[in-house]
């Protein structure tokens, strides 16, 4: 409950385990998670680029990666944090190039009006339907904003990257159940924020909200490094496949059995 805000919207099937990664760091082979680390510990979204790459020639470069994720069952995603007619460019371009997810990072930050909001995704849309977008803020008034302003756009999910308060994850949250979306938190893992200091508490509130998580960033300074054993332990939990559920089972009832005949 936020202020009185009743709760509404079904729970996703399959959260988010999203990561972005520096482009320094993918261009210039600096040390990173593989990509089948993070398949193995269910990461299914993958940021790529950042904030440094505008143009089509730097972006193409990203393609291979793109398909090679695609091929491990990944969708990609990439931000952009700018003003309104770079960002149109940017996500259009990017949508070309065979990324699924678009971040707008902070678009009030950089005097967007609320109808230039709506023409990004109007636009990109339009051209590219099966693109879906996360808007990303970290004022309790913005995101209310956003909800609203969004909220019959099914494609468009709002996220939260207020890295020192931890009420923002429940706030949000809230404010995704009453209109139907999926909550996205974004957590610095980096860094000397809060939710960096005490990434054990951000990750346990996210996941008691039943919130998607977007971790920042696998940097080229490899500050990523110091904390990785939390986000990615190093020997995943296997599944147990379903067909041996049954003869796992049976095994337990016949040493039972036998084990009551022998008392």
């Amino acid at each position: 409950m936020l202020g009185g805000l009743p709760l509404g919207g079904a729970q996703p099937n399959q959260l988010d385990k999203g990561i972005m990664i520096d482009g320094d760091v993918l261009l210039g082979n600096l040390p990173r998670p593989s990509f089948t680390e993070l398949s193995a510990n269910r990461f299914t979204l993958v940021g790529l680029g950042v904030l440094n790459y505008y143009n089509e020639s730097q972006l193409e470069k990203f393609v291979p990666l793109i398909q090679e994720l695609h091929d491990m069952d990944m969708r990609v995603f990439t931000m952009r944090y700018s003003n309104y007619t770079t960002t149109l460019k940017y996500a259009e371009l990017a949508a070309q190039l065979g990324f699924d997810v678009i971040e707008i990072d902070e678009p009030f930050a950089h005097s967007f009006t609320e109808n230039q909001i709506v023409s990004v995704v109007e636009n990109v849309t339009a051209m590219y339907p099966q693109v879906r977008f996360i808007i990303t803020d970290w004022s309790l008034p913005h995101l209310i904003t956003l909800y609203a302003l969004t909220a019959e756009m099914r494609n468009v999910d709002i996220a939260v990257d207020n890295y020192d308060s931890l009420q923002y994850v429940q706030w949000n949250s809230d404010l995704a159940r009453k209109y139907g979306k999926q909550p996205y938190t974004w957590l610095m893992f980096i860094g000397n924020r809060h939710s960096s200091r005490n990434l054990q508490a951000w990750l346990n509130a996210t996941q008691a909200t039943n919130s998607n998580l977007l971790l920042f960033l696998i940097d080229a300074a490899q500050k990523w490094q110091s904390q990785w054993s939390l986000l990615s332990p190093a020997t995943p939990i296997p599944e147990i496949p379903t067909s041996i559920i049954p003869i796992t089972v049976m095994a337990l009832l016949l040493t039972l059995v036998v084990r009551k005949k022998d008392s």
